[in-house]
């Protein structure tokens, strides 16, 4: 279903879109696990406040399976 990074922005918008494909990169690319993810998001860079983070995460496993240009 998702291609490319556009895809997740095109399909959640440019905002909530760039935070999956960043947790795509970080999981998926980088081979980092939820808690790692948080460590950097939300502690070292402060982009997300935690409780968004655990929504985002959620989100994201679910949207996960369908990334297409990263072999999993």
């Amino acid at each position: 279903m998702y291609k490319n990074s556009l895809d997740i922005i095109d399909q959640h918008n440019w905002t909530e879109g760039s935070k999956y494909v960043e947790l795509v990169r970080l999981n998926l690319e980088e081979n980092k696990n939820e808690d790692e993810c948080f460590e950097l998001l939300v502690n070292k860079y402060n982009l997300m406040k935690p409780k968004e983070f655990k929504s985002k995460w959620n989100r994201y496993k679910r949207i996960a399976p369908k990334v297409e240009w990263i072999s999993q």
